[in-house]
């Protein structure tokens, strides 16, 4: 019955709330990981993969007594007493840190937390703004979780916040666009500053029948001059003009001279040619 008590006496120390009677026989042998036991002293493995020291480590009754405490399982939290202040490193964790359990005031193993972590991962990258045109500047994580050095900046977006540009538009008209604060083009304005006509269009108003008004490069009409088919103005049948010595011609209805003729003394003929 001494195994029996022991056990009791175990339970009793680990907060098991139950003594169970058990022959010395059904005491488990060997086992965790934790301080040296006495020579009957299993180690006890508990449900979070960590295991205490055997039953003689823990209380302190083998002729042995080991150095008791808990020692690493699959993932967790330590099982078992701990002296407060002390600590395990239970393996990494982000940013080339470092799980770490502490023992509470209380002597229980406290939740773990990552520390002495670097700023980064390996391998990460990060940009910013830089210059006056929306560049860009990144760097790069290193090997030892620290941030390495910043590239040159290059500029970014088509254009500088607050540039204006003017476009041609319509008839010698002009409209503008702004740059946005992300360097890329607001929508452009209306068309302004148009002239009447589009260089080359033409219209026959206040000419003669054969000829035609002209927009020129400006945009403005042009004086009065002939069509491209016509090569003389008709003028009612009045217009002529001198074809040699006493000779005159007159512009038809087609737009066309009529062949030279002699004046025959005619008035006007003589004065002119």
């Amino acid at each position: 019955m001494i195994g029996a008590r022991l056990i009791c006496l175990w339970g009793l120390l680990v907060g098991a709330g139950a003594c169970a009677v058990a022959t010395e026989d059904e005491i488990p042998k060997g086992g965790g990981q934790g301080g040296e036991g006495d020579a009957d002293g299993g180690g006890v493995v508990l449900d979070s993969g960590w295991a205490t020291g055997g039953i003689g480590a823990s209380a302190g009754l083998g002729a042995a007594a080991g150095a008791g405490g808990g020692s690493s399982g699959a993932a967790g939290t330590p099982a078992g007493p701990c002296t407060p202040g002390q600590t395990q490193t239970l393996g990494p964790c982000d940013k080339c840190g470092s799980v770490v359990t502490t023992c509470s005031s209380a002597g229980q193993w406290q939740t773990p937390e990552c520390q002495s972590q670097g700023a980064c991962n390996p391998g990460q990258e990060e940009s910013e703004a830089c210059g006056s045109a929306c560049g860009a500047r990144t760097r790069t994580c290193d090997s030892t979780c620290n941030w390495g050095t910043w590239s040159t900046c290059t500029p970014g977006g088509v254009c500088t916040p607050g540039q204006v540009d003017n476009q041609p538009c319509g008839n010698c008209g002009s409209q503008t666009r702004t740059c946005k604060n992300d360097c890329t083009w607001g929508a452009l304005s209306a068309c302004g500053g148009e002239g009447p006509c589009k260089p080359g269009a033409v219209q026959a108003g206040g000419c003669d029948a054969c000829s035609q008004k002209v927009c020129q490069n400006n945009c403005n009409w042009g004086g009065c001059q002939l069509k491209s088919t016509s090569q003389c103005n008709y003028n009612g049948g009045t217009n002529f003009q001198c074809c040699g010595a006493d000779k005159w011609q007159f512009c038809s209805s087609s737009c066309n001279w009529f062949p030279c003729q002699s004046c025959n003394g005619s008035s006007g003929c003589i004065s002119a040619c």
